[in-house]
């Protein structure tokens, strides 16, 4: 067999996964699955949902400060004596057995607002943690999107380097005719070979980064990564188009990017710090009750008390620690101000510069469009040319080779579109529940 055959076969082997991405034992996902799964089994979003759960109890704990306190207490003793004569017992021992029940409550009236801001700080921790959790969902959701892109995109090229082979190995028979018959040189045909060389080495690249890619799907997924080694992503390199006004962009930023709702959680977390320390400038109210049995052995009781009263406090000095906790506080909450606005102008800048990429590359994919169609047509016209004799060889390759560049290109620029939209939809501040996966 001729090098340039064991070439051909060898080739066709290697692409035949190609054509056969959804066949048995593959396991095809779309992009709403996937979100689906990956907002369930990924343990980053996972360990992120058991933080805010642990922050909604820590608001209902911090929240019990308003309510009064109601304890019950008994006690039950029992006790006894007996004379000694030299360390002997003398005379009968004497004891006795006492008990006692009854409850008490207490309820704390005024504390200088201090139970208020608390509570204020305990729901700007949870709000914090959603905040949390939706950056870890933001992240996951452009890396997710990104690799299930880039599987769309290797499925689609294994696609294309199968037609582009096809359309090679017709050329490589025919250009061995032309070079047996005498019409065209050697350097023609080991041309050929090394065209259809670069498509095996290609493909097997391919093959590469789709088992590479479908690793890192998995991995995200919340699977192991051999638990996608037969995935197929379904669906189209496509992306939606760019808005021409990022006002209203703007303001969907601020509603929902994470790290602007955290620095937002975190003015109000220091907001009421401020408050509490303040509340030392304030007297503190609180009031208590009980009652109360008691007899000394016998029942039912033959004694019962009751106590009420009320206290009130109030700090005259502490060494000026309280005003230094004020002016200490006053400052972390000025300067969380600052950042919200530093916050603020860093992701509108980011979201401007992710808008750009987006709309540059989606501005770009009707020309990738045309330079394919383009590129088709000639190619048709050389070939025929070519074939019939009335054009030369170099002109055919080029054509094919400008072909092949042109259909590439097309491809690399969808990817590259999505890819942007990936990034700019995380710059939006979007995230997997945005998607429909669910709510933290």
């Amino acid at each position: 067999m001729s090098p340039f055959r064991l070439s051909v076969v060898a080739v066709l082997a290697l692409a035949c996964p190609a054509g056969a991405l959804a066949g048995e034992g593959a396991e095809t996902m779309d992009w709403p699955g996937a979100v689906r799964e990956a907002v369930a089994g990924n343990p980053t979003l996972v360990a992120a949902r058991d933080a805010v759960e642990a922050a909604k109890s820590g608001v209902t704990s911090a929240s019990a400060d308003f309510w009064p306190s109601v304890s019950a207490s008994a006690s039950l003793n029992r006790s006894g004596n007996q004379a000694l004569d030299d360390w002997h017992p003398v005379g009968p021992e004497r004891d006795s057995t006492s008990y006692s029940f009854g409850g008490s409550a207490s309820w704390s009236l005024f504390s200088g607002w201090s139970t208020v801001a608390a509570r204020r700080r305990a729901q700007a921790t949870l709000v914090q943690r959603q905040a949390g959790y939706r950056s870890a969902s933001q992240s996951l959701r452009a890396s997710l999107r990104q690799s299930f892109n880039r599987l769309l995109y290797v499925q689609r090229n294994l696609d294309l380097l199968a037609s582009i082979r096809d359309r090679l190995n017709r050329q490589a028979r025919f250009q061995e005719i032309q070079f047996k018959s005498g019409r065209d040189p050697r350097w023609t045909f080991l041309k050929s070979q090394a065209d259809a060389a670069s498509i095996t080495w290609q493909i097997t690249q391919a093959q590469f980064d789709r088992e590479n890619t479908r690793r890192q799907v998995a991995r995200l997924l919340g699977r192991g990564i051999e638990g996608a080694t037969a995935l197929v992503a379904s669906g189209e390199l496509a992306s939606a188009t760019p808005l021409l006004d990022l006002s209203p962009a703007y303001t969907e930023m601020e509603r929902r990017h994470p790290d602007f709702l955290s620095q937002q959680a975190a003015v109000t977390a220091n907001e009421a710090s401020l408050t509490s320390s303040r509340s030392t400038r304030w007297p503190s109210l609180s009031a208590r009750g009980g009652y109360s049995w008691s007899d000394g052995g016998t029942w039912p009781p033959d004694s019962s008390g009751w106590s009420t009263g009320l206290s009130l406090s109030y700090p005259l000095f502490a060494g000026g620690g309280q005003e230094a906790s004020i002016r200490a506080a006053r400052w972390s909450y000025e300067g969380s101000l600052a950042t919200l606005a530093d916050t603020r102008t860093a992701l509108r800048a980011a979201l401007f510069q992710a808008w750009e990429v987006f709309r540059v590359g989606f501005d770009r994919l009707p020309v990738l469009r045309l330079d394919a169609e383009a590129s088709a047509e000639r190619y048709k016209t050389v070939e025929a040319l070519y074939q019939s004799g009335r054009a030369g060889y170099l002109d055919f390759e080029q054509a094919q080779g400008a072909l092949t560049q042109a259909e590439q290109s097309l491809l690399s620029g969808r990817l590259s579109v999505a890819q942007a939209e990936a990034d700019w939809v995380k710059a939006l501040g979007l995230t997997l529940e945005d998607e429909g996966g669910g709510t933290p």
